[in-house]
C-alpha cells in the first residue's frame, strides 16, 4: 500500500512539473516568438503608411498573406488612416494587442 501511494505521489509530482514547464515556459517563449514576428509586421506598416500616407488595408499590401485562424495567428485590425493594432490569442478570452496610438504591446 506504501509502495501505490509513493507511486502516485510521484507521477504527481512529475505532471505538477510538466505542466508548470509548460505554463511557464512555453508559453513565455510563444508569446516573444509572436511579438517579435508582430514587431516585423509594425515596421512593415509603418513604412507602408510612410511611402503611401495611409494604413494598408490589409495585410496583403505589405506582402504578407492573410491566413486566418491557427493558434500562432497575428490579426490586424484598421480603424482609420491612423490607429491600427495587431493581436494574437493567449487562451480563452485573453489576448495580447500591439496599440499603433501608444506603440506597444499589451495584455488584454
Amino acid at each position: 500500500m506504501e509502495s501505490k501511494k509513493f507511486t502516485l505521489l510521484i507521477i504527481f509530482v512529475i505532471f505538477t512539473l510538466l505542466f508548470s514547464f509548460w505554463f511557464f515556459y512555453l508559453r513565455t517563449e510563444r508569446d516573444r516568438r509572436l511579438i517579435k514576428k508582430g514587431n516585423i509586421i509594425v515596421e512593415k506598416i509603418e513604412e507602408f503608411k510612410n511611402v503611401h500616407g495611409r494604413l494598408p488595408d490589409d495585410l496583403s499590401e505589405i506582402g504578407i498573406p492573410d491566413i486566418m485562424g491557427g493558434i500562432d495567428t497575428l490579426y490586424y485590425d484598421k480603424y482609420d488612416d491612423f490607429y491600427y493594432t495587431i493581436s494574437f490569442g493567449q487562451g480563452l478570452g485573453d489576448s495580447t494587442i500591439f496599440r499603433s496610438d501608444i506603440m506597444q504591446w499589451v495584455e488584454n
